[in-house]
This record gives C-alpha cells, sequence and structure tokens, in this order.
C-alpha cells in the first residue's frame, strides 16, 4: 500500500462510493471541497443528477494519484448547513462513511440542497 493512500481522505469515499461516470448532467467544473482537513480546491468536478450526485477530480493529477468519481444517491446523504462565517458552511454526511468529514462552499450546498428536495418530491 502506498504511504500516500493512508492520509488520502479520497479512499475511504471510493471504497464507499467509486464508479464511473454515467449519467448525463451538467458538469460544475473547477469546484472545492474540504474533506477530513484537505482541501480540494478548485480542481473537483459535481455532476448532479435525479438521482444523486456525482463527484469526481479533475484530470490535473498525475497518473498515480488519479482517482475515480464517486456517485453518492440523495437517500444516502444528509445535507446540513453550519456556520455562516466558514469557507465551506455545509456538511455533507454520507451513510457508507459517516467518519469522513465533507463540507462544500455555500453555492454547491445550496445546489445539493435544492436537487436533494426535488427528488423527494419524485
Amino acid at each position: 500500500m502506498n504511504i500516500l493512500t493512508e492520509f488520502d481522505p479520497w479512499v475511504p469515499l471510493q471504497s464507499a462510493y467509486g464508479t464511473e461516470l454515467k449519467s448525463p448532467g451538467k458538469p460544475l467544473r473547477f469546484q472545492s471541497a474540504l474533506i477530513d482537513g484537505a482541501r480540494f480546491v478548485a480542481c473537483l468536478t459535481y455532476v448532479f443528477t435525479e438521482e444523486g450526485m456525482y463527484v469526481k477530480p479533475m484530470r490535473l493529477l498525475p497518473v498515480g494519484l488519479r482517482r475515480h468519481a464517486l456517485f453518492v444517491s440523495w437517500n444516502e446523504i444528509e445535507i446540513k448547513k453550519t456556520d455562516y462565517w466558514t469557507t465551506y458552511p455545509y456538511e455533507i454526511h454520507m451513510k457508507r462513511t459517516l467518519h469522513v468529514d465533507f463540507r462544500v462552499r455555500g453555492r454547491i450546498g445550496k445546489i445539493m440542497l435544492q436537487c436533494q428536495l426535488n427528488s423527494e418530491k419524485r
């Protein structure tokens, strides 16, 4: 096992939710997240579908560090709005990886909440 994988917050997410991007949707590129204290700044692509969300690191990383996309269905996600004064005010809790701290910025958090509400109405 590579020493970097022990400290890589993407590893537990990928083992629980890793997949290839399969559903069409409008990609939101150059987005950010804070995952277990590691900042993924302007290097993520989010795709929101009726079934859930895809999160994928952009192809800026060297070949050895490339990661698969994550697909998390809306019923696997709990979204909480926290402190208004933080850079990443939305906490995303995923049922299969409760110990992973995943936070997003305001715009992405609002879009996620709206998509989740729309999926519940169906």
